[in-house]
């Protein structure tokens, strides 16, 4: 009821979600590795496409993950290949951490249908109001 429908992007959201499709299906896991309270993960995008959406990804999404589970990502650009290190202060989640790895710690969370739904109505797709 709040929409504003002159503001409706809908090819805003396609692109977002083109971005999720190739961070999936273009990028290859070179290492999974348990440290300490979490995991660190080296990806490589196989494509500039790919590595231009894990760029746009990668920016937003560990703020995200932070805010939902309190867990920390780091992420590091090492030359063609980006590090991502996932940890938490909570012990007793480490072992999800490191189970859910890459895609799992990338689809983690109930954020998504919100932050499509802001994308699409053109406002800022990490504002905390509800869909």
């Amino acid at each position: 009821s709040t929409t504003d429908w002159s503001q409706v992007d809908v090819a805003r959201l396609r692109r977002h979600l083109l971005d999720m499709h190739r961070v999936a299906v273009r990028v290859t896991v070179e290492q999974k590795t348990p440290i300490e309270n979490g995991v660190r993960l080296r990806v490589r995008p196989t494509t500039e496409a790919a590595r231009a959406s894990l760029d746009r990804v990668l920016d937003a999404h560990p703020h995200m993950l932070k805010q939902e589970t309190g867990w920390t990502m780091a992420v590091e650009e090492q030359g063609d290949a980006y590090v991502l290190r996932t940890t938490t202060d909570d012990p007793s989640e480490t072992d999800k951490i490191r189970a859910l790895g890459y895609m799992g710690l990338l689809a983690y969370g109930q954020h998504h249908q919100r932050h499509h739904w802001h994308l699409v109505k053109g406002k800022h797709p990490h504002e905390g109001e509800s869909p």
